[in-house]
């Protein structure tokens, strides 16, 4: 018994002491790919630049060629619903989409269940194109992906449509709002973020070739 004690104890401190590198590397390769997205998303890739003052603290200084925007002059953002448990409202062809389908970030093909023809007319989801960022806004807020089909969702997200802009460079700077979109969440049996706080939310807009590079790099 002391043997295998002692053989355990050895063995399995050098695995505890491996998983505790391997998770410090994690971290720090975590905030390492924050710090990358937030500077493209908000400062460019030219170093060399002339900048001005964005107005917002946390962003700081921007691009003096770029502008300051809300979220609704760029997107629509469109809500959500769920159908009632009914069968004749699930196991269709519409694809469906939850918080719990979704990724912290990146792309989005489909989810764990579909609705029919009946249940989207039953509620007020609304399908959005291919390319739409999906959001959680709930449970947890911040979860951010790129829809790669048609598709809707339930409440507990918002989508954000439009044709004018590179989708994949806006993908980044909504994932890189997150901790702001969570600071603004409200609520009391769970904190949401709403459609109004979510549409007035200010960042920096570069132009849209500048956009496409910055989306190619990251």
């Amino acid at each position: 018994q002391q043997r295998i004690v002692d053989y355990l104890d050895e063995k399995l401190g050098n695995i505890d002491a491996r998983i505790a590198v391997l998770e410090q590397q994690q971290n720090a390769y975590a905030r390492l790919k924050k710090s990358i997205i937030h500077h493209a998303v908000t400062c460019g890739l030219n170093p060399n630049v002339s900048l001005k003052d964005s107005g917002v603290d946390w962003i700081g200084m921007i691009p003096e060629h770029w502008e300051m925007k809300r979220i609704k002059d760029v997107f629509n953002v469109v809500c959500g619903a769920t159908p009632k448990d009914l069968p004749i409202f699930w196991d269709g062809n519409i694809l469906w989409i939850t918080p719990a389908d979704m990724s912290d970030l990146g792309e989005l093909e489909k989810g764990a269940r579909t609705i029919t023809e009946k249940g989207y007319e039953s509620c007020g989801t609304n399908i959005v194109p291919e390319y739409s960022i999906i959001m959680s806004t709930r449970a947890p807020i911040g979860k951010t992906n790129l829809a790669l089909n048609k598709m809707c969702t339930n409440q507990g997200c918002k989508c954000l449509t439009s044709k004018k802009q590179n989708m994949r460079f806006m993908l980044y700077f909504i994932w890189n709002c997150k901790e702001k979109f969570q600071a603004l969440g409200k609520g009391t049996t769970f904190i949401e973020l709403s459609t109004k706080d979510l549409s007035l939310f200010v960042f920096a807009y570069p132009p849209l070739s500048e956009q496409q590079v910055i989306a190619d790099y990251l």
